[in-house]
């Protein structure tokens, strides 16, 4: 079955996606070179400005006439944008490269006369599509005895990359034919842009004496270790951290006397250069460990010589990159090329540095520019290290970065020091690693609803593969310290609940956000897939944090407080209900009024918070009355209140405490007035005072007839003598000692006496010759 679609895409003019599906891969060309002409005819009728080279070696242009620097000190580039546009098959073509199948176009350039010893050419699309080229010479100067030139390792002559050929002695025209790879992705922008210089030759101390199709052969660089286990030769994945081996040897044997001085690594767009520790990867040469060189520092490597075949570039997150044009496919990166002597800067890498005697020299510098290398021309180098795969926002971003091979350029101590070298080694060619790969096979991610729950509610999450498949699945979570209840999860067959119960354990008052992660886990894919992110919200729920209250029933009316977790009243609304009378009523504060009997009550409490989690709970009251009766028995005082704790007091004295009168009942050893404070369940009552008289006469030997009255007393006495004493003295003394009052009485039987100073207990001394008494009074 087959799929023809076409698609104009808006933002890039003249173009268009073609897509073919076949099971057949015959059929698949076949059809490939069918439907792309007819294509580019229709696009044809859109595009009407397109650089259209000739369709035959015979309808082919000279686009280029080519200068050979003597002095290999410029590269003459010259670049041309071309197209496929009304392209036909050329069945006049040589054999090879499909030229005779697929729609095919021509151009010719010329070379000078220095004479030049190579020729560059890449061609690089527009498109998806790859160009696949070849060139070709005559010798009778036509079409009609074309002969292919054959790269420089004599492996092929349709070349797809940049590519370097040798050029004919006696030769100085070349035609090139350039189509599309039929195995490669279909034709959608069909223009393209050619580019050609011609060179001299160049020493070369690493890497082919010309071109740059394969490695020195002491190069070996190879995987030795990989975070995810699996194939060393991988692809790798996405975050992955992965060790290299990389070793070479590098021989300047036939410059004069250059030194290896130094090697900038490159890296594939799919390497974690950003986070790349360049310091602790240091690599080895004759068992000397290298320094580090950064890019835009004091210590920053430039060149010595002009480098016209190199040219550098900022990558997106702003390193300094570098091309070298004989050996990358695509340079366009590069605003200029050639990196002028003493002004290109390299990019980060690493040298080797001894201080020289060439006048250009600053020994002890910590520029490479400024030093010699490592001492000999043949080095031995050793690099060990270990980089990450950098991590990508979608499988777009991951496939527009796959590339993973790496690459280095060595330089000698001519190229970038300061040693001056008659035949210095100014053409060394990159050293490719093997072609990694990022994989970009995504595994699904996984859907789940964000819960929001209660403190103390489940969760109940559901949890399912993005497509639907019967994968694993992986749930852990993120400890948060104020939040429990928290597990890990396993589900298989693709589907699964998470029912944790989560609790907020502190007493904040504020959401928590608890990070659960989930992956798919596929046995059969080393590269983990994407790490989902859910988040659950945990609103507080306030609860009551006094559950009993005590209210005194002489203290009524008053109110009681509902205390809860959190402060913020503004976001909770507090319902209680008194459940015995039914009473109810809304607000953190509660009236209690004397309808409210001693004993105990329950309210139940509601509390609703505005993010939707309710509380219920009940709060207890006890109204205590205290029953401050006092009973008298004699001269004994008892309260009629039992249980409880007891201070007898001395109403005379302010209420002073009587010291170790503590118990329920309590005789006065002396006339007083008295009352006690009961205290019971957090609540104190005070009783009203009583009077206790106790025997008021202390001595007398007037005979039993004497007596002195009122006692208590307002502060006047009567005193009835049992006859007539003609002389007779009358003091009062308070309880100290101290005489407040004196009389003298003549002849006299009853004697009206008065007691000076406040209340207290007066002794009165009453004293005729021969006759005393002495009689305790209450004043009050």
């Amino acid at each position: 079955m087959i799929f023809l679609c076409f698609k104009q895409v808006p933002e890039i003019e003249k173009s268009g996606y073609l897509i073919i599906h076949s099971k057949n891969m015959e059929m698949r060309k076949l059809i490939l070179l069918f439907t792309a002409t007819v294509f580019l005819n229709i696009m044809n009728v859109l595009s009407q400005d397109c650089n259209m080279p000739g369709n035959t070696c015979q309808e082919a242009q000279l686009v280029f006439n080519l200068v050979t620097d003597p002095d290999y000190s410029n590269i003459y580039k010259q670049c041309g944008d071309f197209c496929l546009d009304t392209a036909t098959p050329d069945t006049t073509a040589p054999a090879g490269c499909d030229f005779r199948q697929a729609p095919t176009v021509w151009v010719k350039l010329k070379t000078d006369d220095i004479p030049p010893t190579a020729l560059i050419t890449s061609v690089v699309s527009h498109g998806l599509w790859q160009p696949l080229w070849s060139v070709y010479y005559s010798g009778s100067g036509s079409c009609n005895d074309l002969t292919p030139l054959i790269n420089f390792d004599n492996t092929t002559s349709c070349f797809s990359g940049n590519t370097t050929t040798a050029i004919q002695s006696d030769i100085n025209i070349y035609w090139i034919a350039i189509t599309a790879d039929p195995n490669g992705p279909p034709i959608d922008n069909p223009n393209f842009t050619l580019c050609a210089y011609t060179r001299i030759t160049v020493l070369t101390c690493i890497g082919p004496d010309a071109g740059c199709e394969e490695n020195d052969p002491s190069l070996v660089w190879q995987a030795t270790w990989r975070e995810n286990g699996g194939d060393l030769n991988g692809p790798f994945c996405p975050g992955e951290e992965v060790t290299f081996n990389v070793s070479f040897f590098y021989d300047a044997g036939e410059s004069q006397v250059d030194w290896f001085h130094g090697i900038i690594p490159d890296f594939g767009t799919g390497w974690d250069l950003v986070n790349f520790d360049w310091e602790g990867n240091l690599p080895i040469a004759n068992d000397t460990t290298a320094t580090f060189h950064e890019e835009g520092t004091d210590c920053e490597a430039v060149v010595h010589r002009t480098f016209p075949h190199l040219c550098t570039y900022r990558d997106e997150f702003g390193i300094l990159r570098m091309r070298h044009i004989e050996c990358d496919d695509d340079f366009t990166d590069c605003e200029e090329t050639g990196l002028l002597a003493d002004q290109g800067v390299l990019p980060n890498g690493y040298f080797w540095l001894n201080n020289g005697g060439s006048p250009s020299c600053i020994n002890g510098s910590c520029r490479p520019r400024d030093r010699w290398g490592i001492g000999s021309k043949t080095a031995q180098v050793t690099w060990i290290y270990t980089i990450r795969v950098r991590e990508f926002e979608d499988p777009l971003e991951c496939e527009r970065n796959r590339d993973l091979q790496m690459s280095f350029l060595a330089f000698s101590d001519d190229g970038a020091g300061c040693w001056e070298d008659s035949a210095p080694c100014r053409l060394d060619k990159k050293q490719y690693s093997p072609p990694y790969e990022v994989s970009c096979a995504a595994l699904p991610g996984i859907l789940a609803e964000e819960p929001e729950i209660c403190s103390g509610g489940q969760m109940n999450m559901v949890c399912q593969t993005e497509d639907g498949s019967d994968l694993d699945i992986e749930i852990w979570f993120e400890p948060n310290p104020n939040v429990e209840g928290m597990n890990n999860h396993y589900f298989s067959g693709g589907l699964g609940v998470v029912d944790d119960t989560l609790t907020i354990v502190n007493s904040n008052c504020i959401p928590e956000e608890v990070r659960y992660y989930a992956k798919v886990i596929d046995p059969e894919v080393i590269c983990e897939g994407k790490v989902d992110t859910i988040i659950v919200t945990v609103w507080p729920k306030s609860v009551l944090t006094s559950f009993a209250d005590t209210i005194c029933y002489r203290s009524l009316p008053s109110t009681i407080e509902v205390k809860i977790s959190c402060e913020d009243h503004e976001n909770i609304n507090c319902d209680w209900t008194h459940l015995t009378s039914g009473e109810s009523g809304s607000g953190f504060f509660i009236p209690i009024d004397d309808s409210f009997n001693p004993g105990m009550h329950d309210f139940l409490i509601s509390l609703n918070q505005e993010w939707g989690c309710i509380a219920t709970d009940t709060l207890s009251l006890q109204i205590v009355a205290i029953d401050t009766t006092v009973n008298k028995s004699g001269n004994t005082l008892t309260c009629a209140q039992s249980g409880a704790s007891y201070q007898w007091l001395n109403c005379y004295f302010g209420n002073a405490k009587i010291i170790g009168e503590t118990e329920q009942s309590f005789t006065p050893i002396v006339t007083g007035s008295y009352s006690v404070e009961v205290s019971m369940d957090n609540c104190k009552d005070t009783s009203l005072c009583h009077i206790i008289v106790l025997t008021d006469i202390i001595e007398n030997n007037f005979g039993s007839d004497l007596s002195v009255y009122p006692n208590p007393s307002q502060g006047k006495v009567k005193i009835v003598l049992p006859g007539f004493f003609d002389e007779i003295e009358v003091i009062a003394k308070n309880i100290s000692g101290v005489t407040t009052s004196r009389k003298t009485y003549q002849h006299a039987e009853l004697i009206d006496f008065e007691i000076e100073g406040p209340p207290d207990i007066y002794f009165i001394h009453i004293a005729s010759p021969g006759r005393f008494a002495m009689v305790r009074i209450l004043k009050l």
